[in-house]
This record gives C-alpha cells, structure tokens and sequence, in this order.
C-alpha cells in the first residue's frame, strides 16, 4: 500500500442504503419502465374509454376505474418498496451505522477488508462507478456492489482516482 493510499471506512446510513436501494433497482435495473408502461397502458385504456362516452353506456366509469387501478398499483408497488427498503435497514441495524468494510484504493487495486475477509481487485475489474448524493457506488461484478459514502474531502479525492483508473463509459458523475 502506497502512501498516497485512500482508505475509506465505509458506513452504510440509512440514508445511504435508501439512496443506493433505490438507484439499483429503479434506475440501473430499469424497473421504473414496467410501471411506467403499465401507468400508460391503463390510462389509455381510459381514455378510450373517456372518447366512448356517448357511444357506450358507463364507459367514464370503466374509465375511471381503469385510470384509477393504473395510477393506484405502480403507486402502491412504489410505496411498498420503500417500506421495504425501511424495514430492512431496520433489521439491517443501520441507524447505528457500523462499519460495513474497509477500502483502500492506490494506483495498483482496491483492497476490501470486511471482518475477517479480505479481497482484492484490479482497478481494471471495476465494471461501472456511479456517484449520487450520499455515496458512490463502485460495482466490481454483476451483482456486486461497494457503497463509499461521502465524507468531507474524500469524496473528491476518490473521484479523482476514479478518473484516472476507469474509463468514461464505466462512470457517471
């Protein structure tokens, strides 16, 4: 380890597993799309149904019954993994936040000291890096994420090794 190392003490806050919860799944899985088109399908069921007023008997009731389940159900699945993301920082024991792991990034690798376990990786196993608000996200694999939340001063100078050791299409400030 070089005397440049950065050693970053990552604590997961409930803020942070709330921010990260919810880019992961809505944004970098995409997930928003499948309500989002279910929300368009039902109301423009509606709509139709709005446009056959005087055609069909209780068509702006079928209608609003149809906008109603459309806007209701991707609102309810939305509040529900909130909730979820809540409960498992909860059970999680994340509002007393401990340290989650370690790392130490240099010029060379980033090295993850979590309990007992140690792991390393070159910088050139770094699939995407995002940074948000609270934290930046360093994905190492598929399902494999580190949280370095931001702290006064660090914050820069990770981004700064991000720069110089990974691509500009694996990262997003």
């Amino acid at each position: 380890m070089g005397k440049d190392a950065l050693v970053i003490r990552s604590k997961i806050t409930p803020a942070v597993f709330r921010e990260f919860a919810l880019y992961d799944t809505m944004l970098r899985q995409k997930r928003w799309r499948g309500l989002g088109l279910f929300a368009a399908i039902m109301a423009g069921f509606g709509v139709i149904c709005f446009l056959m007023r005087g055609i069909r008997e209780q068509a702006v009731f079928l209608g609003c019954v149809l906008l109603a389940v459309g806007l209701t159900l991707p609102l309810a699945y939305f509040l529900s993994f909130l909730l979820s993301i809540r409960a498992q920082s909860k059970r999680m024991g994340l509002k007393s936040a401990p340290v989650a792991y370690t790392l130490t990034l240099d010029d060379e690798k980033i090295a993850v000291a979590a309990g007992e376990q140690r792991t390393e990786y070159g910088w050139g196993d770094v699939t995407y890096v995002r940074r948000l608000r609270h934290s930046t996200c360093l994905f190492v694999g598929p399902g494999k994420a580190y949280l370095l939340p931001v702290r006064d001063g660090d914050g820069e100078r990770l981004w700064r090794l991000v720069r110089d050791h990974v691509p500009a299409e694996k990262r997003r400030d």
